[in-house]
């Protein structure tokens, strides 16, 4: 087995755990292999010395939990799976219909960051009684203009009902959604979905939760309760299994954090499942099945 750990759960855990003496261990981290590997032409001083500052910006942009678990190889009990590989199994069954249906589609759509790659887009129907992911869609790197075209036409040819985007501070979604509210054929339907929508109670003394834990916890549930059947696709487990939750007791904002290296297809399942929540109101139409 080779893998980088996942919090203190799961068979790798256990295979390095290794109570059974089954496995010879090898515990390998990336900054002793950075540091003591000896330089070639394939690996010069350059290399190295690019590679300790690439580490040395990972160490800002993560939490030292994170860090801990990415780049030193540590099992970390306070991180773990966000969706249980069981629960990925039951649900992620369904193949790619082939007549789509024409109304009471949903999409979500994950565009990339600064500097990202893929842009994923995530299509649900609602039945009466349940949810049906009816397409997964990723494109690689391109300009803002073909990730707008990408989402015009998507509306027109799947006859979409609503689209979230994230929007927030950060994202090239900012200027999308912009032209989108502008474009007729997409005004109605296009929802500004931001990943930390954090707002003041009227005492102005305690922060509410982030908005993203919200549209995770909202998928979770729905997968739970097999109200949500997704696409038995590779790209799409892999996504969800790499949704990690990361528990801090200390913040005083949110007790967790959800983060994660392949989440994309993740957040635009997320986005397009709270929409068909958010379309509920005052109705109770799923049921169990």
């Amino acid at each position: 087995l080779l893998g980088t750990p996942q919090g203190k759960a799961g068979y790798f855990w256990k295979a390095y755990e290794n109570l059974d003496n089954l496995f010879k261990v090898f515990h390998i981290n990336s900054e002793d292999v950075i540091k003591n590997r000896p330089l070639s032409e394939m690996w010069p001083e350059t290399r190295r010395i690019n590679a300790l500052n690439h580490l040395k910006k990972e160490k800002l942009r993560m939490s030292e939990k994170q860090y801990m678990q990415e780049y030193l190889g540590i099992f970390i009990e306070d991180l773990s799976q966000y969706f249980a590989d069981e629960l990925i199994r039951a649900c992620c069954i369904l193949k790619r219909p082939e007549v789509f249906p024409d109304e009471e589609n949903y999409m979500g759509v994950d565009i990339a960051r600064m500097g990202g790659d893929e842009i994923t887009y995530e299509i649900l129907h609602r039945y009466e009684h349940s949810v049906h992911q009816i397409e997964n869609i990723v494109k690689k790197k391109q300009y803002t203009t073909a990730t707008e075209e990408d989402i015009i036409g998507l509306s027109e040819s799947y006859n979409l009902d609503k689209i979230g985007i994230d929007a927030g501070s950060g994202s090239l979604g900012v200027g999308i959604f912009d032209r989108l509210i502008q474009n007729p054929k997409t005004k109605r339907k296009v929802i500004p979905m931001n990943n930390r929508k954090i707002s003041l109670d009227r005492d102005k003394k305690k922060l509410q939760k982030i908005f993203k834990e919200d549209m995770y916890e909202n998928l979770l549930a729905m997968m739970e309760k097999r109200e949500i059947l997704l696409l038995d696709d590779y790209d799409i487990t892999t996504s969800l299994k790499s949704v990690q939750i990361e528990f801090q007791p200390e913040s005083t904002i949110t007790k967790t954090r959800l983060f994660g290296n392949y989440t994309h297809i993740a957040e635009g399942l997320a986005r397009a499942a709270w929409l068909i929540k958010k379309e509920k109101v005052n109705k109770v139409w799923f049921r169990s099945f």
